[in-house]
């Protein structure tokens, strides 16, 4: 999968171009294409598939580009938004919170002034959601989260911007299949979780579009002409 040559840069301070700041920046509304919850630990049932940013970021990176909005640089520092770092003890289902780095977003279109960030498991408790159940067991909703994060970039104002979130699928861990079923149902749950961010970032596409921001193209005009 080829990719425009991405850049990493320690600060939004020197990616966002002078000629944006007369415009308006907005901030999608949340596209929801799978569930978003699950729990970890060893009560649960049927875990959470989580998707690996990594991944994640290769299929939202994919499709932005086929439409032209072409990210041109990664881990962008947001000096105005700050994580939360939390050490916790699992058996008293205690956490103490402290702000630690910067966030990074993932992805930003430097032609547009468009980013995007995908909520992972590993971004999850950096915004401070209720870390521990008890006893190790671990509850997510990420779709909850990721609303927080977008209102965080609303505040921040200076980027169009969307949140991306893992759709989360749950497997039945205790349902007797053979090794090759069990291959199987990795390769069906990583595909449904790829079609689910796929879905998200067509969304996104499309209120792109509804806004203004990239120009509706005729099927089979190149996306290289997309203008704000």
């Amino acid at each position: 999968m080829a990719f425009s040559c991405c850049r990493f840069y320690t600060s939004s301070n020197d990616v966002i171009a002078d000629r944006f700041q007369d415009r308006e920046e907005k901030v999608a509304p949340l596209f929801i294409h799978g569930e978003g919850i699950g729990a970890t630990g060893c009560w649960v049932w049927t875990p959470p598939v989580f998707c690996k940013e990594k991944e994640a970021r290769e299929i939202i990176i994919s499709e932005l580009e086929k439409a032209g909005v072409r990210i041109d640089y990664t881990n962008v520092r947001i000096d105005d938004i700050t994580k939360i770092k939390q050490r916790d003890c699992c058996m008293l289902g205690l956490e103490k919170l402290t702000a630690c780095d910067k966030w990074t977003l993932d992805g930003y279109c430097s032609e547009l002034n468009i980013g995007f960030e995908f909520l992972s498991k590993e971004d999850y408790f950096c915004l401070g959601p209720e870390p521990i159940k008890y006893f190790g067991d671990y509850e997510y909703n990420f779709i909850s989260v990721a609303e927080e994060l977008r209102k965080k970039f609303e505040d921040y104002g200076k980027i169009t911007v969307a949140v991306f979130y893992d759709p989360v699928q749950p497997v039945d861990k205790y349902v007797q299949r053979s090794d090759e079923e069990w291959l199987l149902v990795g390769d069906l749950v990583n595909a449904f979780v790829a079609l689910m961010i796929e879905l998200q970032v067509n969304d996104f596409l499309d209120w792109l579009r509804e806004e203004g921001i990239i120009k509706s193209l005729d099927e089979g005009e190149k996306k290289e002409n997309n203008l704000y």
